[in-house]
C-alpha cells in the first residue's frame, strides 16, 4: 500500500472510521467544529510514530549486522 494510490472507497472508509471515533470519544470534550484541531495532529503523530518505528527496527537490524561482522573479524 506504500506509494500506491488509495481507492476512493478505501479512503472514505478510513475517514468515516476516524470521524466515528471522534464522535464517540471526543463528543463531550470538544465542540464538533473543533474535532479537526485534535484529529489532524493525532493522525500526523500516529503516522510519524509508524515511520519512526520502522526506522528504529531497520537501524537496530543494521547495528546488529555490523556488530556481528566486527566481532567475527576480531
Amino acid at each position: 500500500m506504500c506509494g500506491a494510490p488509495m481507492e476512493p472507497h478505501q479512503l472514505s472508509w478510513i475517514a468515516n472510521f476516524i470521524w466515528g471515533i471522534a464522535d464517540d470519544v471526543l463528543r463531550d470534550l470538544y465542540v464538533r467544529g473543533k474535532y479537526r484541531d485534535v484529529i489532524l495532529p493525532m493522525t500526523v503523530l500516529r503516522r510519524l510514530d509508524v515511520v519512526l518505528d520502522l526506522l528504529f527496527t531497520f537501524s537496530t537490524y543494521l547495528w546488529r549486522e555490523r556488530s556481528e561482522s566486527l566481532s567475527v573479524t576480531n
